[in-house]
């Protein structure tokens, strides 16, 4: 005799135990004191959101009326970037 089939228990969402991360909000804050200041006058940004796996991208104000000077920018940016991956234990994050 085959055995009846069983209703699976139902789903439930759990909050994420991702807790803010200070050198993110310091980064913002300054970005923000000198946009304040006037000495921030665009940006081009890319960040994580909490799943990890989207991101958001935006341009802004200089950088958006000078895509040109934005591109490099944006070069080096991902010079650095690649410069810390191949910095990364080989077992590590990629």
């Amino acid at each position: 005799m085959t055995k009846p089939a069983t209703t699976p228990a139902p789903l439930r969402l759990v909050r994420s135990a991702v807790k803010p991360c200070q050198e993110t909000i310091d980064a913002l804050t300054q970005l923000l004191d000198l946009a304040i200041r006037g000495e921030v006058t665009g940006i081009a940004f890319a960040c994580s959101v909490r799943d990890g796996s989207r991101f958001i991208t935006n341009v802004t104000g200089r950088c958006f009326e000078n895509p040109t000077f934005t591109r490099g920018a944006l070069a080096f940016l991902q010079d650095q970037v690649a410069t810390l991956q191949h910095q990364l234990p080989r077992d590590g994050p990629r």
